[in-house]
């Protein structure tokens, strides 16, 4: 299986408030999407959103989900969920990467740029959700159905493509590949 993770802010839109999307970084997403997974078969890829701008599920604004995805060109049967901040402060918590039960404390993780107190950036997050969606732990191997995560984010490396490669005990492989807008044209 495919996923694709966009983030949303200073990569599709300026911001949440604004939601003028950026045409030539929607473009290249487009252009990218279409070039590179208009032949996956039916089922195999689904594209989400990876915000660190909506806190909480609640905040959700699903005009904007849509509004999103029909800019991209992604089809209704292609479309995913949303992760927002809350998703990886949980994942976080539930990885002991944070040691509190604090309810302000963990409220304050909310806060930009809080989580760089704990050496917690979105990508490892996001590494580590991809791995606690399919269960990696626990996942047997089946090259056949192995996963692709990307995440297309203005914070990952402009200068780099990056992509890592995690085997479990059972021999099972995902590859997690961060893009910068800037670099779909490659």
């Amino acid at each position: 299986m495919i996923h694709i993770f966009f983030d949303i802010e200073n990569t599709i839109i300026d911001d949440l408030w604004n939601c003028n999307f950026l045409q030539d970084s929607c473009d290249r997403i487009t252009r990218w999407l279409h070039s590179r997974f208009s032949f996956v078969p039916r089922g195999r890829l689904k594209c989400h959103l990876f915000t660190w701008g909506w806190k909480e599920h609640s905040e959700i604004e699903q005009k904007i989900v849509k509004k999103l995805f029909d800019r991209l060109e992604i089809p209704e049967a292609n479309r995913g969920f949303v992760w927002t901040k809350g998703d990886s402060i949980q994942c976080a918590i539930k990885h002991k990467w944070v040691n509190t039960s604090d309810e302000v404390e963990i409220e304050d993780l909310h806060i930009p740029g809080a989580m760089k107190r704990f050496g917690l950036e979105k990508q490892t997050c996001f590494v580590q959700q991809a791995k606690d969606l399919i269960d990696f732990k626990n996942a047997t191997c089946d090259t056949a159905n192995a996963d692709i995560f990307f995440l297309i984010d203005d914070t990952n490396n402009e200068e780099e493509i990056e992509s890592r490669t995690f085997t479990n005990k059972h021999n099972f492989n995902i590859e997690v590949r961060f893009l910068h807008p800037e670099n779909l044209d490659v």
